[in-house]
């Protein structure tokens, strides 16, 4: 709680002021942090994508993107996640106080549980669709929905079962807000 009550100050006292379209095209330097654990949104289960991001403005509209998840829980059935994803993305349109690109990640996934010796690996190419919103001259908030494809292995090295490798793919980050400081 108090977190969130922090992220609120932060997003009510950065000064109402969007940037100008010069400033939001040169911004070389974004450092976004996902809300997702602290906030679901919409759904529950939209658990792509990086809780930590770094983005890097190339020029014309183009930005190179790298990311980072990391997940841990406790209890019965508990795991750990690690992830690194990299990508680019492309500023399409500008308005005012929002912004509208799309872009595409690739994404390698680690998880284990932590009582057990079950592995899993996954790969995912994540193209999506993004919006931000300017709150402030060096905040925004912004959503990244898109489609995802990943291929999944399994191993489990004291276990007589066999798992079959699976490729999927579906809707991800409906609902998922970051947080972003642009310096």
């Amino acid at each position: 709680m108090r977190t969130l009550l922090s992220l609120l100050a932060l997003v009510f006292f950065t000064g109402g002021y969007a940037q100008n379209k010069e400033e939001a095209k040169v911004a070389k330097n974004t450092l976004g942090l996902s809300a997702r654990k602290f906030v679901n949104v919409l759904f529950k289960e939209s658990d792509q994508g990086s809780d930590f991001i770094y983005i890097r403005g190339i020029g014309n509209g183009y930005a190179l993107r790298a990311g980072a998840l990391l997940s841990f829980s406790s209890g019965e059935n508990d795991y750990n996640e690690f992830g690194v994803s990299l990508g680019a993305h492309k500023l399409f349109k500008q308005q005012d106080r929002w912004s509208f690109y799309y872009g595409a990640d690739a994404m390698f996934e680690v998880n284990y549980q932590t009582q057990g010796t079950r592995e899993q690996y996954v790969a995912s190419l994540l193209p999506f669709l993004g919006v931000r919103f300017a709150l402030g001259k060096h905040v925004s908030l912004s959503t990244e929905p898109g489609l995802f494809v990943n291929y999944q292995h399994t191993r489990d090295s004291e276990s007589f079962l066999t798992f079959k490798d699976v490729i999927r793919g579906g809707l991800f980050n409906l609902g998922y807000l970051r947080l972003d400081i642009h310096f």
